[in-house]
């Protein structure tokens, strides 16, 4: 009998630190399930307008050239937004090369992007409001 009851005390003992030790894990690694981020995919339909994001969110641009010339590199003003990539797809539309932008929202404030066209006077603009 009292090696019965011992059995048992051990095997509640073990249960009980089980789920004290899972709680406590939990607690000192959480895991951030509350908060997701957001993708925004944007093109050339999108300029001049102003995007509220988050901190960690992203942004893609896809801007399409039709004849000569093609978009250049993104200036940013500010210091809310960083560039992730600056890419030419292929293989290439003969209309003109397709490229893609990525950013990424780094801390809380305003900033704008312009993306400037090398032949056709044309500049992208997008305001980002990051909260």
């Amino acid at each position: 009998m009292l090696c019965r009851k011992l059995i048992f005390s051990n095997n509640f003992i073990s249960l009980l630190l089980f789920v004290i030790m899972s709680f406590v894990s939990c607690k000192s690694n959480p895991t951030n399930t509350n908060s997701t981020t957001s993708e925004h995919h944007l093109t050339s339909t999108n300029n001049d307008q102003t995007i509220l994001m988050g901190i960690g969110d992203t942004i893609d641009v896809t801007l399409q050239t039709i004849g000569p010339g093609s978009y250049e590199s993104p200036v940013i003003t500010g210091n809310t937004i960083r560039t992730i990539y600056d890419s030419t797809l292929s293989p290439a539309n003969p209309a003109g090369p397709t490229q893609k932008y990525g950013f990424a929202g780094i801390n809380t404030g305003n900033s704008n992007i312009s993306i400037s066209h090398s032949n056709n006077n044309s500049t992208f603009i997008l305001t980002c409001k990051v909260q």
